[in-house]
């Protein structure tokens, strides 16, 4: 059976058929060609919103643990995998398979991890087009296999790393009417400063990046109560 990733897609491409036969068949006639194209491509693209918004019967059981990073050195997530499956969620765990995750998440029923690989971008030029091109290529990644899988409740990612990962989750959410999480360990961007230095442009564009998108998640977890009150005093997320 197709996905509903694979679904998607094809009624895109329906949506850029149709409209182009609706070109060929109205130019003789009063209508305008640009109205009835748009007309056409609007009512496709609401038809794929609907199908990824169909819920059934376990959607409101479901979520989906996301991390870019490792798995099995991910203890806080996996805990978090553990502790929603024990409460009754089917959940989806989405992360790098480099090591063993833990065994209780890999013999737990109600776990099923789906592996991503690491993207790298192009590793010739300058340390910028590195940055682009994995940014971009990592997009994809993740909104395709978030929007593959059946309808979650929830997603809740870990950051850092949220970089696309956060923008391309929420962005999830809003199509889906999902509820999106973030489990705030630490600020990306102070982590890239480490190596690259807090003046950047890629530095400062992560800072911008995480001030935007971060307040949109729908509820925040914090490690710390000092990381806590840091995110309520600087970026009003509570």
């Amino acid at each position: 059976m197709a996905t509903r990733g694979s679904t998607v897609a094809l009624l895109a491409v329906l949506a850029v058929v149709f409209a182009g036969l609706a070109s060929y068949f109205v130019t003789d006639s009063g209508l305008t060609c640009p109205g009835v194209c748009l007309a056409v491509v609007v009512g496709i693209l609401l038809t794929c919103l609907r199908r990824l918004r169909q819920r059934d019967g376990g959607s409101d059981r479901r979520v989906c643990v996301l991390v870019l990073g490792d798995i099995g050195r991910s203890p806080r997530m996996q805990y978090h995998a553990l502790s929603l499956s024990k409460h009754g969620y089917q959940v989806t765990f989405v992360g790098f398979l480099d090591s063993k995750p833990h065994q209780d998440v890999l013999s737990e029923e109600k776990i099923r991890i789906v592996a991503i690989s690491e993207v790298k971008g192009v590793q010739a030029g300058p340390k910028l087009l590195t940055y682009v091109t994995k940014t971009i290529v990592q997009s994809v990644q993740i909104l395709h296999v978030l929007l593959s899988m059946e309808l979650q409740a929830h997603i809740l990612m870990q950051n850092p790393p949220g970089l696309p990962g956060v923008a391309v989750a929420w962005v999830v959410c809003v199509l889906r009417g999902s509820t999106f999480i973030i489990d705030w360990h630490n600020y990306g961007y102070t982590i890239m400063a480490l190596s690259l230095g807090a003046s950047h442009p890629v530095v400062r564009l992560a800072k911008w990046y995480e001030h935007l998108f971060g307040p949109l998640a729908s509820h925040s977890l914090c490690v710390t109560n000092a990381m806590k009150g840091d995110l309520l005093k600087n970026w009003g997320i509570k």
